[in-house]
């Protein structure tokens, strides 16, 4: 389970995150809802342990999100982060040599199923073509938990059999509010 309690992220004096709580439970599909501005990306970078709460915790399956955590959650951030020489295929080597419980059978599948070439370089690929090697890459890992973000524009079709955790029960809209202070 993945507990948010009272976090608040501050940059300097801006408040990015304002007491936000709240708990998702394995299966679950949670949404993050709010305009820009009102900390979407903060939160879910806090979540992959990416950047650390002022105030309040976030603990996955009871503990607290850090280090431990990280082989658990994997995170897609909307940042563009491949190098430009790299293939698909490059792409997919990438995360080999980072998360250990990445499959490149899985990947590979995930990206003929989508009719991309795993050949094909990465900078020349259209931002939808490449929100969609993004989630591939996300869910060829073995992760517990899945944060992915991405632009309103894309709308990349759900995702089946790609991942080894429990079915979706149902889903959960959390609306974010621009920052209290």
């Amino acid at each position: 389970m993945l507990e948010i309690s009272h976090v608040t992220k501050r940059y300097g004096g801006k408040t990015a995150v304002c007491d936000v709580s709240l708990n998702a439970e394995a299966g679950r599909l949670v949404a993050l809802l709010g305009p820009n501005g009102s900390g979407k990306t903060t939160l879910m970078k806090m979540i992959a342990g990416l950047a650390c709460p002022n105030d309040g915790e976030i603990r996955f399956d009871g503990d607290p999100v850090g280090v431990a955590t990280k082989r658990h959650i994997a995170y897609m951030p909307t940042e563009a982060y491949f190098y430009n020489y790299m293939t698909a295929r490059d792409a997919g080597r990438y995360y080999s040599d980072f998360f250990a419980d990445f499959s490149m059978e899985r990947y590979l599948r995930s990206l003929e199923e989508e009719h991309l070439d795993p050949a094909g370089k990465i900078r020349t690929m259209s931002s939808g073509m490449v929100a969609k090697v993004k989630l591939a890459l996300t869910f060829a890992r073995d992760s517990r938990r899945r944060a992915a973000q991405r632009h309103r524009h894309h709308r990349p079709r759900t995702h089946t059999g790609a991942h080894s955790g429990a079915p979706h029960r149902g889903a959960h809209a959390h609306h974010l509010q621009p920052s209290c202070g």
